[in-house]
């Protein structure tokens, strides 16, 4: 008899500590995951990053690098000589703009987070150049961080650059 109570109580110990680590692994595989510092930290890296090698891009107008050329936005008529036939183009329409927009979207609507692009004048409040990774009707850039969004900044000179990332998704 003795020897039958001994075995009931071992097996009454290993499910009790079966019993236990079941507990343990619903507790933590049942609650909800913190991400939204992940998730901050990750934005903003993505806006800095993306912001710093964005404006070390050089372009076609006569090898100035980006930030060059959205400095030079200030003046909108502003030009540059893209070939040796002497072909002019706009800086911010014709060059800066269609880059831009294809830079953000290769590097952040690729990872399905949204993204909005500002330059201004250091002395104005009226954004000049304003990309976004949506257009609406009218072919116009849509305001899209609207919640949460980290945003990066830099001065260039007597223009001011941000650049947003968010998911709104």
């Amino acid at each position: 008899m003795r020897k039958a109570q001994m075995e009931i109580m071992g097996i009454a110990i290993v499910v009790m500590l079966i019993a236990v680590g079941l507990v343990f692994y619903l507790s933590f595989s049942l609650k909800p995951k913190d991400t939204s510092v992940k998730t901050t930290y990750i934005q903003s890296t993505i806006a800095a990053n993306t912001l710093n090698a964005l404006l070390q891009v050089s372009t076609k107008c006569g090898k100035n690098m980006m930030g060059v050329l959205i400095e030079g936005t200030k003046n909108t008529g502003a030009t540059c000589v893209i070939d040796r036939a002497g072909t002019t183009k706009n800086q911010l329409n014709d060059i800066a703009k269609p880059a831009i927009k294809i830079i953000l979207d290769s590097s952040i609507k690729a990872r399905n987070l949204d993204y909005e692009f500002t330059s201004q004048a250091v002395i104005s409040t009226t954004s000049e150049l304003f990309i976004s990774s949506k257009t609406g009707a009218s072919g116009a850039y849509v305001q899209v961080c609207t919640r949460s969004r980290e945003t990066e900044t830099q001065p260039l000179g007597l223009v001011r650059v941000s650049l947003s990332v968010c998911n709104n998704g």
